[in-house]
Formats: structure tokens, C-alpha cells, sequence
């Protein structure tokens, strides 16, 4: 027994490598939340439709929806982002549990495995009190390991991360001991690309064997190598050969484009953070000295203002109101939700740590506006809202589906789904709601050529800049054709000719960029399928 609970509570860390394992893992949650989550929101509930992740469940809990599923994504990356600037972390980290977790469990429509590998971490990490994320002791110990010191981070889930890495690779490697798996049948159709068979080509002719052999070598190596990181991360004195081995499994990944969104981002940064030699935080610790000193200071600074608990209440609550102001503001469903839970918990942290209230107060309202900034920058609401859309149109629920592409294109000065609204619009006989959308169409596909027209200028022996002008020429002929019809339809056969010229032009311009991009590079994956589309549009 004294064994078992050295095991478990004698293990410590250096406060440094906890710290950068909560900001970097809290930090690329929140991005991943508030850039690939939320945009993937509208696919829960769609068609009144859901299955549970262990069906007894069911039978009780509701049909999950966008508005609602969008708000605990939008909430967990605020969670996740004040985690990240050690605000909170534990309350942050259970809270994370319950709606990341929560909502995995209530629906798999977004069901990537890696989602529960990050639930399990995500309820570890709740078990961790404040003070060792702050790198303090948290439990008595009888004895202390040779290197370790009175500052560094105890407490059993620290030992259950690594534990939880182990199991991880275990099992990844356990079910890759497969006949299959080691003919290298797998890895060769993961790595079909024409890239990736340059890059493999090229390998075997480096060290000087068959092309056939380098996927059987690499799926017996990926195996062997998983399954002996089990023993790299349970024993820490070989985590200086998990540093050098580890990462490159999820390294791999991303060099061979297999597309599992940030998890490898995930895997590569705790891989690190974990695996790394002590010395690298002592280093750190003694080159930042003065900066912690310094940025100590100036949180002293801030915590002396204002006095009196009038003024300090006054300010979380200016602050959780201006964290709501800035949730209102969000183009997404659910956003009313999002302000009141931002709100709550501006105030809570401002009050309960009333001596720190400015700097406390401060950050929650940051976090806000960064939230906000990731929707007004970024394409994420345009995305989620033309899923939502195009999953409306495909279920026939036209009126719903009009008004999601409505807020799509609003979200997107580029061509967006102005055609697709057109063609909804058109099927209602809305006809000149339909023109006004098809004209608008042709605008920004107009506009947008004049880009690409000075990007192929600047690089003229660039091919993928040939083949996005051909690209772009090509959907304005599709969009032409739109507009001409509506104009046809409608018995104006002056304006459909007028079209009819545009659209010969647009056409002659895309053949002429496809034929000089083939030129430059005949190889590209886009040559066939542009050609084909050429051909298509030629023939009408």
C-alpha cells in the first residue's frame, strides 16, 4: 500500500511544466471551441433527429439543437481561454467537463474519437486543485525524489495524465497488432495522394528499397513504437526517448494531410510539455525570474485599487455587464444564452477575489472580446450558417433554408451562397428577389476575380494561381447562366443576350487560364476536375 500511494501522490512535477501544459492546452481548446465547434453546431438536432452516445439515454434527454449546443461550445471556449491565464482553473476545468463532456455523451453527430480522449483529460484536470496549477504542494508526502523540490506540483491526477497518455498508446498500438494493419494496406490507401507517394518514392530511394516495403516497415514501426510509448511515459527516466519518438507519430499525420481537424496539435504539445527534461523548466524558471517578479508586482499594483467593497463590487459588475455586452454582440444563435453565463461568471470571479477585482475583471472582459473577435474576423459564422442552411435546403424546409443562406451571405463579402438562395428563392416564385440574388452573385464572383487576376499577375509561373482564375471564370459562367434564365423567364430576351455574351467571354477566359495552368503543372489534383467542368459548361 505505502507503494501504491507513492506511486500516486510522491509524484511531482516542476511548476513550470504544469503551467505550460494548462496554457497550452486550455489555449488551443478554446481556439478549436471557437473555430471548428461552433461552425459544426447546426448539425445537432438536424431533422429532429439524434443518437445518444449509450442508448438508454434516449429515452429521456431531448433532441440537442443548434442555439443550445453553439452557446455550451461558445461558453467552454471562455471557460477554456480564463483556464488558460490561470483564472479559475479548476472551476473552469470542471465546468469544461460537464458541457464538453455532456455534450459528446448527448450526441454523436460531431463524434471524432479524439473528442473523448480530451473529455478524459478534461476530467482529470478537474480533479486538480488551484495550487498545483500553480505548482504548490497539495498533499503531505513521507518523502521526496531525488530533483524535486518543495515548490513543485503534487497531487495523483498529475500522475493519472501521464498514466491516461499510456493507456492511449496502449490501446492505439494494441489494435494495430492486426494482419491488415502490418501489410501496410492501410497506411498505402491513408497515403494515396500523388504527394505523398512523391515523398515515399523519394524516402525508399534514399535508403534503398523497395517502394512496396516502406508501408509494411512504417506500419510495423507505427505499432511497435505506440505500443512502447506505454513504458516512455510511465517511467521517467526515459522520457527523454518519448521526446525524440512520441510526437513524430502525430507529426506524421499532419505531413501525410490526414485530416482530423487540431487533434494532433493536441498530442504534439502534450507530448512535448510532458516528455520534456527538467532542465528545460529550471532553465526557464531562472531566465524569467525577473519578468514573474515583475509582472507580480504589477498584479500587487492593480489589486491595491479600488478600496472599500463598495468599489470592488461596482467593478465586477461593470465588468460581468460589459462581458455581456460583448456576448450579445455574437452573429450566432444562442447568444442571449452566452451573455448571461458570461456575466455570471465575470461577477463571480470579480467578487470572490475581491483583492484582485481589477485584474480579475479585466481578463473576463478580454476573454469576451477575443470570443467576439473570433466570430467578426474569421469565416466561422458563414460557415454556420450555410451548413445550417444547406442541410434546411436538402430537408425541403425551404423558408428556414432561405433564411440561414440570408444570414450566411451577410456574414460574407465573397460570392457565399447567393446562387443557392436564388435558386430557393426562385422555387418559392419570389422571381426578382431571385435576380436581385443571382445579380449579386455575379458582383462578388467580379469582384473577387479582380484579386485573383492581380495574384496571377504578380506570380504568372504559379499554376494554382492559373487554376483559381479558371476556377473563378468558370463560376461566373454558372452564375451568368443563372441570371440569364431568371431573365428569360421573365420575357426579357435583351438582358438573357446580354448575359448570353458575358457568359461566351467568362468561357473563353477559363479555358484560356486552365490551358496555361496545365501547362505550368499538368500534375495538379485540380487539372481533371476543372477540365471536366470546362467541358460541361461548354456543351450548353
Amino acid at each position: 500500500m505505502n507503494a501504491w500511494n507513492r506511486y500516486w501522490h510522491d509524484f511531482a512535477v516542476h511548476p513550470l511544466r504544469v503551467a505550460a501544459l494548462r496554457v497550452a492546452f486550455f489555449g488551443l481548446l478554446a481556439v478549436d471551441l471557437w473555430l471548428n465547434f461552433v461552425e459544426h453546431a447546426p448539425r445537432y438536432g438536424a431533422g429532429d433527429m439524434n443518437a445518444t452516445q449509450f442508448a438508454w439515454l434516449d429515452t429521456w434527454l431531448p433532441v440537442p439543437s443548434a442555439a443550445v449546443v453553439g452557446a455550451a461550445w461558445l461558453i467552454g471556449g471562455f471557460l477554456a481561454a480564463r483556464a488558460a491565464l490561470g483564472l479559475a482553473v479548476r472551476q473552469s476545468a470542471v465546468l469544461l467537463a460537464l458541457l464538453y463532456g455532456g455534450v459528446y455523451v448527448w450526441c454523436q453527430a460531431d463524434s471524432y474519437q479524439h473528442h473523448y480522449l480530451i473529455c478524459l483529460l478534461l476530467l482529470v484536470f478537474a480533479f486538480i486543485p488551484d495550487a498545483a496549477w500553480r505548482g504548490r504542494w497539495t498533499e503531505r508526502s513521507a518523502s521526496r525524489r531525488e530533483g524535486d523540490a518543495a515548490s513543485d506540483a503534487r497531487h495523483w491526477a498529475l500522475r493519472m495524465i501521464y498514466v491516461q497518455l499510456a493507456l492511449v498508446y496502449f490501446w492505439t498500438g494494441f489494435t494495430k497488432v492486426d494482419p491488415v494493419w502490418l501489410t501496410g494496406d492501410t497506411l498505402h490507401q491513408l497515403t494515396a495522394s500523388a504527394e505523398n507517394q512523391a515523398l515515399i518514392n523519394s524516402l525508399a530511394d534514399t535508403l534503398g528499397v523497395s517502394h512496396g516495403h516502406i508501408h509494411a516497415w512504417a506500419s510495423w514501426a507505427v505499432m511497435i513504437g505506440e505500443l512502447g510509448a506505454t513504458a516512455l511515459f510511465l517511467w521517467r527516466r526515459l522520457w527523454w526517448v518519448g521526446l525524440i519518438i512520441v510526437p513524430w507519430f502525430h507529426i506524421g499525420v499532419e505531413i501525410i494531410g490526414f485530416d482530423i481537424e487540431l487533434f494532433s496539435y493536441y498530442m504534439i504539445m502534450i507530448d512535448i510539455i510532458l516528455l520534456a527534461p527538467r532542465r528545460v523548466y529550471t532553465t526557464a524558471e531562472a531566465l524569467g525570474a525577473g519578468l514573474a517578479a515583475r509582472l507580480a508586482a504589477l498584479r500587487d499594483r492593480l489589486g491595491a485599487f479600488p478600496a472599500g467593497r463598495g468599489p470592488r463590487v461596482a467593478v465586477a459588475v461593470v465588468g460581468a455587464a460589459a462581458a455581456a455586452g460583448l456576448a450579445l454582440a455574437l452573429p450566432y444563435e444562442g447568444a442571449l444564452t452566452v451573455a448571461i453565463a458570461l456575466g455570471l461568471l465575470t461577477a463571480h470571479a470579480g467578487l470572490s477575489r475581491a483583492a484582485l477585482v481589477v485584474p480579475v475583471t479585466l481578463v473576463h472582459v478580454a476573454v469576451a472580446g477575443l470570443m467576439l473577435a473570433s466570430a467578426l474576423t474569421t469565416d466561422v459564422p458563414y460557415d454556420y450558417y450555410r451548413l445550417w442552411g444547406g442541410d434546411l435546403k436538402k430537408r425541403g424546409e425551404t423558408d428556414l433554408a432561405i433564411e440561414m443562406y440570408r444570414r450566411a451571405n451577410a456574414a460574407n463579402d465573397g460570392p457565399a451562397r447567393l446562387q443557392q438562395l436564388g435558386d430557393l428563392l426562385a422555387r418559392k416564385g419570389e422571381h426578382e428577389a431571385a435576380r436581385a440574388a443571382y445579380a449579386e452573385a455575379i458582383t462578388r464572383n467580379e469582384r473577387a476575380l479582380q484579386g485573383e487576376k492581380a495574384a496571377s499577375f504578380k506570380e504568372p509561373t504559379n499554376a494554382e494561381r492559373h487554376y483559381d482564375l479558371a476556377e473563378r471564370y468558370l463560376s461566373l459562367v454558372a452564375r451568368t447562366d443563372a441570371l440569364a434564365g431568371a431573365w428569360r423567364r421573365a420575357g426579357d430576351a435583351d438582358k438573357a443576350a446580354e448575359l448570353g455574351r458575358a457568359r461566351a467571354q467568362h468561357l473563353a477566359d477559363a479555358r484560356a487560364s486552365l490551358t496555361e495552368a496545365r501547362r505550368l503543372d499538368a500534375a495538379s489534383s485540380r487539372a481533371g476536375r476543372l477540365l471536366r467542368e470546362l467541358q460541361r459548361l461548354d456543351r450548353r
